[in-house]
This record gives structure tokens, sequence and C-alpha cells, in this order.
């Protein structure tokens, strides 16, 4: 999408029929020590959503998500919304090693675009059995990370179920 398109600016309205889902291909969530919630009560501005509609997309674009061309200003009524993964990047002070499934803090860098949008300083990441890290079998305590998986808002705290993990 080009950044004119942002410029031009979208407005996607929810009502009482707007479906709720989680993209969980390739993610983990068993046995999490929460219950993720995403639905009209739990959607946050920093988490990475996909708006459905089923009519046509803006002022004469394609319908059934946010693809399209010709002018992206305007308004849809989204039928659907997805919670989508979205990566993120922090220091953690532990040592994270793979294969079970733990959690941690990871620090957020000041003036990142997500701390701006949510005002977090941190998020727990919730690494599972199943989560890959992409830089071998461990990250050292004090590593930068990068954190990709589904954000959820929880009792007032930011957590990342991780589908992969990896030291920058």
């Amino acid at each position: 999408m080009m950044s004119s398109a942002f410029a031009a600016g979208v407005t996607i309205d929810m009502n009482g029929s707007t479906t709720y889902e989680i993209d969980q291909d390739n993610m983990d969530m068993s046995s999490l020590p929460f219950t993720p919630a995403f639905d009209s009560s739990n959607i946050h501005a920093g988490q990475s959503v996909m708006p459905i509609s089923s009519s046509a997309m803006m002022a004469g674009g394609m319908g059934g998500g946010m693809m399209g061309g010709g002018n992206m200003a305007g308004t849809i009524t989204a039928t659907g919304v997805e919670l989508e993964p979205q990566g993120i990047s922090g220091t953690v002070a532990t040592a994270i090693t793979s294969g079970g499934q733990t959690s941690f803090t990871m620090a957020l860098p000041t003036g990142c675009a997500f701390s701006t949008l949510t005002g977090a300083t941190s998020v727990t990441i919730y690494q599972q059995p199943k989560t890959v890290i992409s830089t071998g079998s461990s990250i050292a305590g004090g590593s930068t990370v990068h954190a990709f998986g589904l954000m959820f808002f929880d009792n007032g705290q930011w957590k990342m179920v991780a589908s992969r993990l990896g030291s920058n």
C-alpha cells in the first residue's frame, strides 16, 4: 500500500454484528496462564488487526479485506475483524532457551511506535513449547530480542504469545 493511501484516511466502522477472530495459524495457544481475549471489548490501539468487509472497499476498490486500488479514503463497515501476529523488539533481562513454556518481560525502547501508541514500557512475552528461536537454541540475558506473535491487553498489561523469537 502506498503512503499516500494512509495520508488520505480510512475509517473502519464496527457494529454489533461485527465478528472477531484471532489468527492462530502457526501459534501455540495451549496452557497459557491467562485467557486471550479479542472482541468488541478487547480491541486496543497497538494491536495488529485486519478489518474484513463484504461490501465495496472505500471509494472504488475491492471488498474482502484491506486490498484494492483507487482512492483509499472513506469509510467501510467491517463485517469481521481479525487479530494478526505482529513484531516487537526490546531488551530481555533473563536468558531464553528453546523447548519449554516460560514468560519473560521485554523492556521496550524509548520512543518505539508501540510505546508511543500505548504508553507501555514493557511487554510480557509468553514462550510456548512450539515457539521457534530463529537464532539457535538460546538467547543470552541482556540481549535485544525481536518477538513475533499475538498481542493481548489483559488486566492492564500487554502480553504477547510468541511464535518466533530471535536476537538482533
